[in-house]
């Protein structure tokens, strides 16, 4: 029996709320401790949640999981704008591996799409927003706003309170333990090891 229940339940509830995210993300410099964490967290939400809609157009269209050109060109061109802020090798080596994490947090969903539609424990999808048109210039916003999010964040984790700030962080941006979730392990995997947590327990 198949069923068009989403996949993930908290999908409906980070999109209902991506007006919300993108304010915390966007709006106010931080003004206490945890503020750079919270934003960011609401920004690896929101970009999770794409993935949906990116795992449905390549379904749709037949398109690979993997693009391995394209992260190159991705990750390139997020080195150089993190140069252009000033920031130095090391710094750069922590970003590139942040964005690392995202891309591989995006397979790790797009795959868990893949193999339920295959399946057939869930529909699959019967249309998708644009990859190129309409995805894509979303997560070139969610991008930047995590490079320029990512100094100050990283400055909270090196806190004694760090490993608390980072899980109320997703608390706050609504995503479950890394234990719940393969994606959401993948995706905060660089911020758990500065705060000196294991994947599985962060």
């Amino acid at each position: 029996m198949t069923t068009t229940i989403p996949l993930f339940s908290w999908r409906r509830a980070v999109r209902g709320a991506a007006p919300w995210l993108a304010c915390l993300a966007l709006c106010a410099p931080p003004a206490q401790a945890g503020e750079s964490l919270d934003r960011l967290a609401g920004l690896m939400a929101e970009r999770l949640a794409l993935m949906d809609d990116v795992a449905a157009y390549k379904w749709l269209h037949h398109g690979a999981i993997e693009d391995p050109p394209r992260e190159a060109a991705l990750l390139e061109s997020l080195d150089r704008r993190a140069a252009a802020r000033g920031m130095g090798k090391a710094r750069r080596a922590d970003a590139r591996a942040f964005f690392e994490a995202q891309i591989s947090a995006a397979k790790v969903r797009q795959r868990a799409h893949f193999a339920a539609w295959k399946k057939g424990t869930v529909l699959p999808p019967e249309s998708a927003p644009d990859l190129a048109e309409e995805i894509r210039p979303q997560l070139d916003r969610i991008g930047t706003a995590m490079l320029d999010t990512l100094p100050r964040a990283w400055l909270e984790l090196q806190g004694s309170t760090g490993r608390a700030e980072l899980r109320s962080a997703r608390r706050l941006a609504g995503l479950p333990p890394g234990r719940e979730d393969p994606a959401v392990e993948a995706a905060f995997a660089p911020l758990c090891k500065r705060a000196g947590l294991t994947a599985n327990k962060c």
